[in-house]
C-alpha cells in the first residue's frame, strides 16, 4: 500500500505503544500521548492495539491513498474529511483509490490517531516507530526521527 504525503500538518509521526523495560538503558518510553485512542483507532481499522499509527498533532497533514484502505481516526476532533466530506471519528472508514485525507479545523482535543488496516508503509523501515526511543537506540546509525514529511 502507499500512502502519499501532499502536506505533513504541524507535527504528525509515527507512534506505537512504546517501549517499556528498557529505561534502564537510557530508552525513553515514548509512544502514543494518548493510549487509549491508539488502541482504539487499531482496533477499529481491523489491526492488533500495539500496531503504529499515525499520531496527527493539533493541524493535520493531507494524504492520498493509491489503493483502497480501511482507516479509523480516533482522539481529537481535527475535521477529517475526503473529497469535502466529513468523515466520522471512532469507527471504520472504508476509502477509495485515489482519496486525499484532510484535516479542517480543531473542534477540540490536540492529538488524534489515524490507523491504517494492515501494514503501514513505515512499519517496513521502523522497527521502533516511537520517535524518542528509536532515535536514541539509532543515535550515530544516520536515522532521522519518524516524522512525517512531505517527501515521505
Amino acid at each position: 500500500m502507499s500512502v502519499h504525503v501532499i502536506k505533513p500538518g504541524m507535527l504528525t509521526t509515527f507512534q506505537d505503544l512504546g517501549r517499556i523495560g528498557y529505561q534502564h538503558l537510557g530508552v525513553p518510553v515514548a509512544g502514543a500521548m494518548d493510549a487509549r485512542a491508539h488502541r482504539l483507532a487499531n482496533l477499529l481499522a481491523g489491526n492488533s492495539e500495539d500496531m503504529a499509527t499515525m499520531e496527527i498533532t493539533m493541524s493535520g497533514p493531507t494524504l492520498r491513498f493509491d489503493q483502497p484502505a480501511c482507516i479509523a481516526i480516533c482522539g481529537a476532533d481535527l475535521s477529517p474529511h475526503v473529497r469535502n466530506k466529513p468523515i466520522p471519528l471512532n469507527r471504520p472508514i472504508v476509502l477509495k483509490a485515489g482519496s486525499e485525507l484532510s484535516f479542517g479545523e480543531r473542534r477540540y482535543g490536540a492529538r488524534c490517531y489515524l490507523a491504517v488496516f494492515g501494514v503501514l508503509p513505515w512499519q517496513a523501515y521502523w522497527a521502533l516507530p516511537a520517535p524518542m526511543s528509536a532515535v536514541a537506540w539509532a543515535a550515530g546509525m544516520g536515522a532521522r526521527c519518524a516524522k512525517v514529511t512531505r517527501s515521505d
